[in-house]
């Protein structure tokens, strides 16, 4: 949960940039001992941040599909399954860059290098109804599959280390966890 604190204090920051973000809500859904946390947000931003606590799995989808975004604040992420689960629900995700297998830049969601850029990135998808719309509908699009872009992006580091290895370029930088550790 402790991801969750800091997208509620993001969330937070790009709404009060926006003068209360035109009635947008922060809903954290999730448990942990970070609660009395979460419970302090939601006492002290009455209407702006509503807590939900755990979920049953089966309610997540439900619970997705009435978002606008999905805000994805971590850091360092294996694989991204809350990302994917969103996307598939038509919802766009606002992430971060060091952590990003499934965001197209503006195309089905919005990728911040850090915590500025990504309240920045609440307050755009907040302030422009077009971007918003057009997120959505890439995110729901047929021909879209976050599992194959995923899949794309692992072979294309691979090439990317396996080239510059092969020039005596020296390592690669690395921006994210691998992947496939989460894999079964």
């Amino acid at each position: 949960m402790r991801g969750v604190i800091h997208s509620m204090w993001i969330g937070e920051k790009g709404l009060a940039a926006d003068g209360g973000g035109a009635g947008a809500v922060l809903y954290v859904a999730g448990y942990g001992v970070l609660e009395g946390t979460v419970r302090a947000y939601e006492a002290r931003l009455p209407g702006a941040v509503r807590y939900l606590g755990q979920l049953p799995h089966a309610d997540v989808g439900c619970v997705l599909r009435r978002a606008d975004v999905y805000l994805s604040a971590a850091r360092n992420e294996t694989y991204g399954r809350s990302q994917v689960e969103a996307l598939r629900c038509g919802v766009p995700v606002l992430g971060m860059a060091s952590c990003n297998l499934h965001i197209v830049d503006e195309v089905n969601g919005l990728v911040a290098e850090g915590v500025q850029q990504l309240a920045d990135a609440i307050v755009r998808a907040v302030r422009e109804p077009e971007l918003l719309a057009r997120m959505k509908a890439a995110a729901t699009a047929p021909d879209f599959d976050p599992n194959a872009e995923m899949l794309r992006a692992v072979l294309a580091a691979r090439k990317d280390t396996l080239e510059a290895r092969a020039k005596g370029t020296g390592r690669r930088r690395v921006r994210a966890w691998h992947p496939l550790w989460s894999w079964r």
